[in-house]
């Protein structure tokens, strides 16, 4: 005697379903605004923010502070994290946003770059964001905040094999203009990830 399986449609229901709820939390996972830092705090020991005079700043974007810096030729902002983050993107389809406070623009060479580890370095799995006529993706950098968007598809420059959902690392590096030892503050606000870049544009500022 045959068996007839009489729950087969619903076996297959229930697996669509499943597929449809898996499918739900990625896209909505997606299509949310990733926060790697919120810069309120410095943090804490060897997984605290690094840079000249670094302290946090209520002159902010967002949030409670910036993380801010004063100095010259430096690298004004660096941090280890000690737990891996997940950036819910990738480089085909991901954009990467911080606002950036620059007092002076004219003490600057121009160059300078933008990293993003998961090996907790800047010289192993990196991407590296280059600062070119002070540009970052073709958006001129000007004195005081700037809201810098960088679609991660544009970085061309890359060291091992970075996973974006293991980030351990961030890192800017700005230099003066050869001779020029006047030393400036720098805020860092609010970095984050998304794969619409749109969703930038709807951020709360406080």
């Amino acid at each position: 005697m045959k068996r007839v399986l009489t729950n087969f449609p619903n076996h297959f229901k229930g697996l669509a379903l499943l597929a449809t709820l898996a499918l739900g939390t990625q896209l909505a996972f997606a299509q949310k605004i990733q926060v790697l830092d919120n810069c309120d705090a410095l943090g804490e020991g060897a997984n605290a923010w690094k840079g000249p005079a670094i302290n946090v700043s209520t002159d902010k974007k967002e949030g409670k502070g910036a993380v801010q810096s004063t100095g010259f030729n430096i690298v004004p902002f660096n941090r280890v994290y000690a737990t891996p983050f997940n950036s819910g993107v990738t480089k085909e389809n991901g954009h990467l946003a911080f606002f950036l406070f620059i007092e002076n623009t004219e003490l600057l060479k121009g160059t300078g770059a933008i990293q993003i580890s998961s090996a907790a370095k800047a010289s192993e799995d990196v991407y590296t964001i280059n600062i070119g006529d002070l540009k970052v993706n073709k958006v001129k950098l000007v004195n005081g905040w700037n809201h810098v968007v960088v679609p991660l598809s544009s970085i061309t420059t890359v060291v091992g094999t970075p996973d974006l959902s293991k980030i351990n690392y961030f890192r800017i590096v700005l230099y003066n203009k050869t001779g020029v030892e006047t030393p400036q503050t720098y805020k860092l606000d609010y970095i984050r990830f998304a794969s619409d870049p749109a969703l930038f544009a709807q951020t709360t500022i406080k």
